[in-house]
């Protein structure tokens, strides 16, 4: 698992071998709460999906260079969430 970037409020991971990009909670702020992800990039991704899922559910993406992109996310900063592909 490599960690990308930490604050006060999340950490955001991936595992490429597990073809998954989580953030996760660490402590919540109430400033947080007002910030949404709308997109998430994940590069070096060696083959394009067939399928996106962001908590569970399909979602809107695009595959490009080995760039994964997730388009209309709508996430809030202050929840854990989970963005996996196959």
């Amino acid at each position: 698992m490599v960690v990308y970037g930490t604050s006060a409020s999340s950490v955001l991971a991936s595992n490429q071998i597990l073809n998954v990009l989580g953030s996760e909670v660490v402590r919540g702020h109430l400033e947080a709460s007002y910030i949404t992800v709308e997109t998430a990039s994940v590069y070096g991704v060696q083959a394009g999906p067939k399928q996106v899922l962001v908590n569970g559910l399909e979602a809107a993406f695009s595959y490009q260079n080995q760039v994964l992109s997730v388009t209309d996310l709508g996430l809030n900063l202050n929840q854990n969430f989970t963005v996996s592909w196959s």
